[in-house]
């Protein structure tokens, strides 16, 4: 198990374990809430986190969110914190910061566009999306977030995509399926089954999967590893999918891995990517693991990603969004109080849509909004999983796939 304490920049942090001690397990590290993901998870657009209804946002169905997954049963006593690691390839002391200047060039990042999948459905009506590259090696199953859907890891959130097109480029076969929920009409939430693996049909899904990608289909080796990714609802859902003997590794993102905290679990390695500020505990509850992995001598990593300053660039990761209209986005925030003349949010862009407000014209578009959100979630050290941790996150995987 590595751990880790950097300075901080877009792509390295500060925090330290005394400062995290104080902030994190002071004001972060609240014990999750009793009760299961499901009902649990407070989905925007109806409740906010705290409570209390939240009027100004649209229908999530609209904008798209991650539910929070609240997780069940965990101590009240989180542990130690942990340190957090370096974030992309960038050394050395971050430069002073300075304001923001918006007539300055700007460097385009990855975009978030659709990737090109394959569907399938298999005979109980659950559907799944899948991309296998040339001399695919391994084999990568994605788990959406609470009420999403398989389309979210390949076409919708920002996030997600960016991990996974990375998947694909270094040669997973990737699989992202849909609760088994979504196939019934009936169902009040498409949340992730929560019964015992053995008996889950969800985990069951998956396991018929392996089987087809690997003996009918033959798109993978008979042999290939199967590692899991799931992101918040999803995470937990990765967690119980980590039970099979056949799952070599995990990366839980934004998530309290709930079936982690039973008894005897088993906990393959695994990578945790909760955010510094997300309401949702996963924080707490990773630091919690990492500690009960360290004293089983098993293998772990944890990566908290931080609210950091926006670049110029930020936002060209959604389609559609060139620099100048990611710079005319930034100035926008900057006059409409959401953001300060260095980059720092002031406010948390989940708490309502004003952000949007006086925006460029360009990006009024609901889809394009939806994009924006993810973006400014994840600068926010929010509810978002961070592909700005693929290098750690890969070599983790490789390292033990």
């Amino acid at each position: 198990m590595r751990t880790h304490c950097q300075n901080e920049s877009r792509y390295t942090v500060i925090t330290c374990v005394l400062i995290f001690l104080v902030s994190a397990c002071d004001s972060k590290n609240t014990p999750p809430p009793s009760g299961s993901d499901a009902s649990q998870d407070a989905r925007l657009g109806s409740t906010d986190l705290g409570g209390t209804s939240d009027t100004s946002m649209p229908n999530s169905q609209d904008m798209g969110t991650f539910e929070v997954d609240a997780g069940e049963g965990l101590p009240v006593d989180i542990g130690v914190s942990r340190d957090v690691g370096e974030r992309a390839d960038m050394q050395g002391p971050p430069p002073m910061p300075g304001p923001l200047d918006l007539s300055a060039p700007c460097e385009e990042q990855p975009v978030a566009a659709p990737l090109e999948s394959t569907s399938g459905v298999l005979g109980n009506g659950v559907g799944y999306l899948y991309i296998v590259p040339e001399n695919a090696h391994s084999l990568l199953f994605a788990f959406h977030g609470g009420n999403g859907s398989k389309e979210d890891n390949f076409e919708q959130r920002v996030e997600s995509v960016l991990v996974l097109k990375e998947a694909i480029e270094r040669g997973y076969a990737v699989i992202s399926l849909d609760s088994i929920k979504h196939s019934d009409p009936n169902a009040q939430n498409r949340q992730w089954n929560e019964q015992e693996p053995q008996e889950n049909p969800d985990v069951q899904n998956v396991s018929t999967l392996i089987e087809l990608f690997r003996g009918e289909l033959g798109l993978v080796p008979a042999d290939a590893p199967v590692v899991v990714v799931g992101f918040s609802n999803g995470g937990s859902m990765a967690s119980r999918t980590a039970q099979m003997s056949v799952v070599s590794a995990a990366a839980i993102y934004i998530s309290n891995a709930q079936y982690y905290s039973e008894a005897n679990a088993r906990i393959p390695p695994t990578v945790f990517l909760p955010g510094a500020n997300d309401p949702g505990h996963a924080l707490g509850s990773n630091q919690m693991y990492m500690t009960m992995i360290e004293e089983s001598g098993r293998v772990a990593e944890l990566y908290v990603n931080p609210a950091e300053p926006a670049t110029l660039g930020i936002f060209t990761r959604a389609v559609g969004v060139n620099c100048e209209t990611s710079k005319a986005i930034i100035g926008a925030l900057i006059e409409s109080g959401w953001m300060d003349e260095l980059g720092n949010l002031l406010q948390d862009p989940k708490s309502s849509l004003q952000w949007s407000q006086n925006l460029p014209a360009s990006v009024s578009e609901r889809s394009v909004q939806s994009q924006l959100r993810d973006i400014l979630i994840e600068l926010n050290g929010g509810h978002s999983p961070s592909a700005q941790w693929n290098p750690q996150v890969f070599s983790f995987l490789e390292t033990h796939r």
